[in-house]
């Protein structure tokens, strides 16, 4: 084993995993794939300010 290739061993100890972004091939499923995203990110938003406001209610009152 040369140096180059003991020190790119060492490096790249994550060699075998998947990379966290995704790549699509198709534009119309990405689009579909990122509006759905954002749909549930603000629908989850939505939720726990509702639970905060219903909370800080129950505590007022």
């Amino acid at each position: 084993m040369t140096d180059n290739q003991a020190v790119a061993a060492e490096e790249d100890t994550n060699w075998g995993a998947m990379s966290r972004r995704l790549i699509f091939l198709d534009k119309d499923l990405e689009w579909d794939f990122r509006t759905a995203e954002r749909s549930r990110n603000l629908g989850q938003a939505r939720f726990v300010l509702w639970l905060a406001l219903g909370i800080e209610l129950f505590f007022t009152a």
